[in-house]
């Protein structure tokens, strides 16, 4: 199946009509669309989806609530009563059919603003076959209903719209993990054309509500009905299948849950462990402005400690010259051999008035002992100064000693200050240098105990999914258990022997049909995932590395390395970049279309879709050598490739070689325009 062209008119960035004629060719099936960002490459893509489904999707631009369908110049020129049309035209090749899909939408201006409101919108379909066109059929139908909904369905037959956003691949888009959240499993099951079994075992058994609503419970629930007792049992039974459908909601929720924090314990892990670095700066950080605190705490305490000592020794210090002085006058003095230390003639009138002297001699007038002592009166203060003078010499002696020692203590203050304020200052420069290197927001306390939160997150949703899973085991049983009753109820009832044989019937189909399911699912998972491996290993050259589609049915990414005793190990890469991410979808959506390519060439033609691939911006993330060794893989995916993409990834990719002159285009605008135009390259 190809696109054979398509056709703009009024739409988006394109004024009037611009169409692409796209190359089918089996060996040259490449068709290139050149331009700058912003251009107008992705409205083009934008343009398949619309014409088809009727939608278009978030871009990097703009939301998909916010586009304007209608051409901004076409909007310019309308007053309030103009009418204007944007259409779509697809045109897509099957064999020897070619099917032309029309979308086209009326709009209105709501002047005199520069804003449109659609009014109404249409899709048609014809059909040429045998050399000449059919009727136009109308989605809406004709009068009497029939042909509704005819053209939306021979659209998703050829183009089923949950496989959209494979062979419509956004690069940019696909960058987003949630974007890429699709049920791949039923992609799977679409493109490799056993659908029908699985949706026929589905509707027999699992449809809806848990089961409820499916073919088999209807009959069983049928085969048993009628009395109270049965109605109790199926009372019963339906509140099990709708405690199993609260507990599934549960296990969803939890799910995301998990994927979210599970993200948020990766980036906060990626903080921690790849900034140890900065930690340990951040650590240093804090310890220096501990050391700042410290430091002007002792200068405060320094500074207050000088005031204090100076107040109450300062005096000391002022009076040191004066002792000096003093000094120098005494030292004129001859008071050698004059005067007896510590005595006065105090002492000399006590001993002559006691009559006694301190050693115990009577002393009476006119003995020696008095004569002597008379005699000292001339030698003894007051009348001799010399030995005042002496002791105050020594006082002058030992107040100069306290003024060098209070001197020594306020300049010991001083240079202690000194010091701390050079220590403080270091630390403060030491501060700012660091602060200057780290990311003061980044708190890796903050952010283990966020991290620590985030685990135990984790933890409370795995645990309300082991509940809920427990839950939906028992009320399974239980489910069992009441058909078992029911059963024995309903052999007992013979108007319910006609819904018991239809019951037989659905069950023993639904074992044949899960049967077939395996015997297909099976083999094609194994062939999918070598597929996956071969074409990760082409298409980047790795040889360390492989991309496997796990049991979940997700996109995973492993590294071999070789441990200390030799033996190789595999660990999973958790960790991806936006290419990394963009590489392995782009794998998977590879090796799906090659396997479904073989497929149509084997014995399941009937039943595979073959699909082309429209690519925009897909190397956007890529570098230039993983550029040319996926894009040298895509001409094999796929009957049929048109790619949108910078003039740098073009010469990156190596795809002229497949790409007919005729069929490569660019999107062209003038700096100020606000229309684009297609022109061709060649």
């Amino acid at each position: 199946m190809k696109f054979k062209s398509i056709k703009m008119t009024n739409f988006m960035r394109y004024e009037g009509d611009n169409e692409l004629i796209f190359s089918c060719d089996q060996d040259s099936n490449v068709t290139v669309i050149l331009g700058n960002n912003t251009f107008g490459k992705t409205t083009i893509a934008q343009a398949f989806r619309w014409g088809l489904y009727g939608e278009v999707i978030n871009t990097q631009y703009d939301k998909s609530q916010s586009v304007n369908l209608l051409n901004n110049k076409v909007l310019e020129s309308m007053d309030a009563n103009s009418r204007k049309t944007v259409e779509v035209v697809i045109e897509v090749l099957e064999g020897d059919i070619v099917y032309e899909f029309t979308r086209k939408a009326e709009y209105v201006r709501k002047f005199p603003k520069l804003e449109s409101k659609q009014t109404s919108e249409k899709l048609y379909m014809r059909i040429f076959s045998n050399n000449e066109w059919g009727d136009i059929i109308d989605d809406s139908g004709d009068r009497s209903g029939k042909n509704a909904n005819k053209v939306t369905d021979q659209i998703n037959n050829l183009f089923p719209k949950e496989l959209s956003s494979y062979f419509l691949f956004d690069g940019e888009r696909w960058a987003d993990e949630k974007a890429t959240k699709k049920d791949i499993k039923e992609s799977i099951n679409t493109i490799m054309g056993i659908t029908a079994l699985s949706s026929m075992k589905y509707h027999l058994k699992e449809y809806g509500s848990a089961g409820s609503k499916s073919v088999i419970r209807l009959f069983k629930n049928k085969s048993a009905s009628g009395d109270s007792e049965s109605l109790k049992l199926e009372r019963d039974q339906s509140f099990c299948a709708s405690q199993i459908v609260e507990c599934e909601k549960k296990i969803e929720a939890a799910k995301d849950a998990i994927e979210t924090y599970s993200e948020y314990v990766r980036k906060s892990e990626e903080i921690l462990n790849g900034n140890q670095k900065v930690e340990e700066e951040q650590k240093q950080a804090v310890q220096l402005e501990k050391n700042i605190k410290y430091a002007r705490e002792r200068i405060d305490r320094g500074d207050t400690d000088f005031i204090k000592y100076y107040s109450r020794e300062a005096y000391k210090i002022v009076l040191g010259p004066l002792y000096e002085e003093a000094k120098k006058v005494l030292s004129s003095v001859d008071l050698d051999g004059k005067g007896i230390p510590n005595v006065n003639d105090k002492t000399i009138h006590y001993l002559l008035e006691n009559g006694e002297c301190l050693c115990g001699t009577k002393i009476h007038e006119g003995s020696p002992e008095y004569e002597n002592l008379i005699k000292l009166l001339d030698i003894v203060p007051p009348k001799v100064i010399g030995t005042e003078v002496g002791y105050f010499q020594e006082k002058l002696e030992n107040w100069k000693k306290e003024a060098e020692e209070a001197k020594q203590r306020l300049t010991d203050l001083a240079n202690t200050r000194e010091i701390d304020k050079s220590e403080l200052d270091d630390f403060e420069d030491d501060l700012y240098r660091i602060n200057k290197r780290i990311d003061g927001k980044i708190n890796f306390g903050q952010e283990r105990i966020r991290l620590q939160g985030y685990k135990k997150k984790l933890e409370e949703n795995q645990e309300i999914i082991r509940k809920s899973e427990k839950n939906i085991a028992e009320y399974k049983s239980r489910i069992d258990r009441i058909d078992d009753e029911l059963a024995e109820i309903a052999k007992k009832n013979e108007k319910t022997l006609r819904f018991r044989k239809a019951l037989a019937y659905a069950e023993a189909l639904e074992k044949v049909a899960e049967k077939l399911l395996k015997e297909k699912e099976g083999p094609l998972f194994d062939e999918l995932n070598q597929k996956i491996r071969d074409n990760f290993a082409e298409m980047f050259s790795e040889k360390d590395k492989y991309a496997q589609l796990g049991d979940d049915y997700k996109l995973h990414l492993y590294y071999k390395s070789i441990s200390e005793d030799g033996f190789s190990t595999t660990h999973e890469e958790t960790v991806l970049s936006e290419g990394e991410k963009i590489a392995c979808n782009f794998v998977f959506i590879v090796s799906i279309l090659e396997l479904a390519q073989e497929k149509k060439a084997g014995d399941d033609e009937d039943m595979v879709v073959s699909l082309p691939l429209v690519l925009d911006a897909p190397f956007s993330k890529l570098s230039g050598e993983n550029t040319g060794l996926i894009a040298s893989v895509l001409p094999k995916a796929a009957d049929q490739v048109i790619i949108f993409m910078l003039d740098k990834d073009w010469e990156a990719s190596g795809l002229e070689e497949y790409t007919n002159s005729d069929y490569k285009y660019r999107v062209s605008k003038d700096a100020d325009a606000p229309s684009s135009s297609i022109v061709k390259e060649g």
